[in-house]
């Protein structure tokens, strides 16, 4: 007697990818996940003491100066004791424009702590681009050197979108560059003109 079939049974086929290839699909989720952020910085140099320039850049009227000198077409800038918080709509880079539109609105938060007691200031950074996968988030110090008071930002800017996010970084980092090098020329500016009537009373 023959046995009778099992219903549901089959003979599965198996299927081997070559070792190179199953390596590759393997691996490849990993390193997408695990791309790392890009790592900037940027350094200011201010011809003032250190009270003076933290003073400076916790004063809305130098954070609005800022902003008009970055060509915003939009504004918003506000401060709460050590906390200063700025939103500008500028126009998009080219090499973004095709994923972010033709503008964007970048907000920035400062929160500065207590000086320390080798004359230094720390705080914290955060960057965000509305309705966008950027962020940029650092630290930020002000210490005596230089021309009187040095200031040096460093942190991690992301942007998280799977395969061109490296490639977005690389575009938008000058642009986060720029923007720091719009404060010195403001700052100095701003310097030049609040020590003009010092060296007058001085006179």
């Amino acid at each position: 007697m023959c046995p009778e079939p099992v219903e549901g049974h089959s003979r599965k086929r198996v299927v081997r990818l070559p070792s190179t290839l199953a390596r590759s699909l393997h691996s490849r989720p990993a390193q997408e996940g695990s791309q790392s952020p890009m790592d900037i910085s940027s350094h200011l140099d201010f011809a003032a003491p250190l009270a003076e320039v933290y003073a400076m850049m916790t004063d809305q009227r130098y954070l609005e100066e800022v902003c008009v000198a970055s060509d915003s077409i939009s504004y918003h800038v506000s401060t709460a004791g050590s906390t200063t918080q700025s939103s500008r709509t500028l126009p998009a880079p080219e090499s973004a424009a095709r994923f972010t539109g033709p503008q964007l609105t970048v907000n920035d938060e400062v929160i500065w702590g207590d000086l320390s007691s080798d004359g230094s200031r720390s705080g914290t950074v955060t960057m965000t681009v509305l309705g966008q996968p950027v962020t940029f988030k650092g630290g930020i110090r002000l210490s005596p050197g230089g021309r009187g008071t040095v200031v040096d930002v460093r942190g991690n800017l992301k942007v998280a979108i799977p395969l061109l996010g490296r490639k977005l970084e690389e575009s938008a980092a000058p642009a986060v560059m720029a923007g720091y090098r719009t404060q010195q020329e403001v700052g100095d500016q701003w310097l030049a003109r609040s020590s003009s009537p010092r060296e007058s009373e001085e006179a």
